[in-house]
């Protein structure tokens, strides 16, 4: 694979991930209140920890995208089940409800 080519695979997995990953983050954060509200905010956290890392010390961090989607990764997981949760409780909420 050339450069050009893996560079390009980079940049897509990060605007992808990046992409879903502030999706995900605004509609867990959207409805979230109490520890929901800072169960969604925790990967927010990690992932904005690891970006201000590799600001204030660039030369530490020559890989800095692979990174960048190395820490998405479990960030768009941690949402996505947070997110499934908050849903099957709505649900549940709705069936006892009625």
């Amino acid at each position: 694979m050339s450069t050009l080519m893996f560079n390009l695979v980079i940049l897509a997995g990060l605007l992808g991930l990046g992409g879903a990953f502030l999706t995900l983050e605004y509609r867990a954060l959207q409805g979230a209140r109490g520890l929901w509200k800072l169960a969604a905010l925790a990967p927010a956290m990690v992932v904005g920890w690891i970006v201000l890392g590799i600001i204030v010390n660039p030369p530490a961090h020559s890989l800095w995208p692979i990174e960048i989607i190395v820490w998405l990764i479990p960030a768009v997981v941690a949402l996505l089940f947070i997110r499934l949760v908050q849903t099957m409780r709505e649900q549940a909420h709705a069936i006892t409800d009625v």
